[in-house]
């Protein structure tokens, strides 16, 4: 299949560029099976220009722009590196709830602890609105990490949100 620009499209994203590669905000391409062969070594080339772009969407404070990047990335190859950006880029945004639920479906797919994960969705949870949870996630987190002060200083600052709530 040829895009118009006559570039080739990988088999892998086929299904999303056929609904134009934009999804209504909160619908995420989820469960898509790649047409054709599975993964090609232009899928991966893909899906790393999709990583690169939405890092330099965020960079240049155009959370939208990222978050269409990545939901791309998540449609390609639903990871926790995939998932991680998008709620990277949720955040960013101002869609705390959003970021919320992809950070969560990426600390599931995770192999082992990531301090940037937890502490992104630590931040999410406390923009959310839910220090309890905020709390739980960034002590876990510092537990592993108990000099990393930045780590320290966002638990800190659950736990004072979560006692000024009560």
């Amino acid at each position: 299949m040829r895009r118009r620009s006559g570039r080739r499209l990988s088999p892998g994203l086929f299904a999303v560029v056929l609904c134009g590669g934009v999804l209504p905000a909160g619908v995420l391409p989820v469960g898509l099976l790649p047409v054709g062969g599975g993964a090609s070594p232009a899928a991966g080339q893909e899906l790393e220009e999709h990583l690169r772009a939405g890092r330099r969407w965020l960079d240049a404070g155009n959370a939208e722009a990222a978050v269409a990047s990545f939901r791309l990335m998540v449609a390609a190859q639903p990871d926790s590196r995939s998932w991680y950006y998008l709620g990277v880029a949720y955040l960013q945004g101002g869609r705390p709830e959003e970021a919320v639920a992809a950070l969560r479906r990426a600390e599931a797919l995770e192999q082992r602890p990531n301090r940037a994960l937890e502490q992104s969705l630590g931040t999410a949870l406390l923009r959310a609105g839910d220090a309890e949870g905020a709390a739980v996630v960034l002590a876990r987190a510092a537990e592993r990490h108990p000099r990393a002060a930045d780590l320290l200083l966002q638990l800190g600052h659950a736990h004072y949100r979560r006692l000024d709530a009560a």
